[in-house]
């Protein structure tokens, strides 16, 4: 059996994407979603790597 916590964050979860919102280490619009495609593509053109990958090229070179 689910736990009821769990059955709330599915149905919270399930609201905020009804209502359009896409989840990107927060919610956010669509819009705002597609916003931050562009920028991260842009950064990966120049040669920017996300944070994370940054950390896994210190920790492995």
């Amino acid at each position: 059996m689910a736990s009821r916590n769990a059955d709330k964050q599915r149905r919270y979860r399930q609201r905020l994407s009804a209502r359009g919102l896409v989840h990107v280490q927060g919610w956010v619009t669509p819009e705002q979603a597609e916003a931050i495609r562009r920028i991260m593509a842009e950064g990966s053109e120049r040669g920017v790597a996300p944070r994370a990958e940054q950390q896994a090229e210190r920790n492995h070179p």
